[in-house]
């Protein structure tokens, strides 16, 4: 299952998928908007109604161009608690990809990220992290 199916990098998880005849439930929010691709299923609406009999969940989801409690409630609220759905439902893995804007630290992240080859602007005028912020994953599922 592929949550955030329509985006960018879900968009392109479905198609990889796909490229290897796996069956892919694309969960989108408006109907018609996920890949058009064999073996792609669209379901439109909650992604916790369909991860039933799921053998991995990949959430890709991000609302682009919400306020920053927008995004914390989708990016952090919203994955702790497909977290915590999936492990009910016995789904054996689930891989997350997000942004560093939804978590309470996106600047520390960011910094991390950055390194001169990428952004000399942002890399020459702002200290470098040596690791990245612990992470927080551990608590939603608890």
């Amino acid at each position: 299952m592929v949550t955030g199916a329509n985006g960018l990098v879900g968009a392109a998880v479905c198609r990889a998928l796909a490229a290897r005849s796996a069956s892919v439930r694309a969960v989108v929010r408006r109907p018609g908007t996920a890949p058009s691709l064999d073996g792609v299923t669209e379901h439109v609406g909650d992604a916790a109604d369909v991860l039933e009999g799921a053998d991995a969940v990949v959430t890709t989801v991000h609302p682009m161009g919400s306020s920053r409690e927008v995004q914390h409630e989708v990016g952090v609220e919203g994955t702790a608690a497909l977290a915590r759905a999936a492990a009910a439902a016995s789904v054996a893995r689930l891989v997350h990809v997000s942004t560093a804007g939804s978590t309470t630290a996106p600047r520390a992240w960011a910094t991390w990220r950055r390194t001169p080859r990428c952004c000399p602007t942002a890399a020459a005028t702002t200290p470098t992290r040596r690791t990245p912020p612990t992470p927080r994953w551990r608590r939603w599922v608890a």
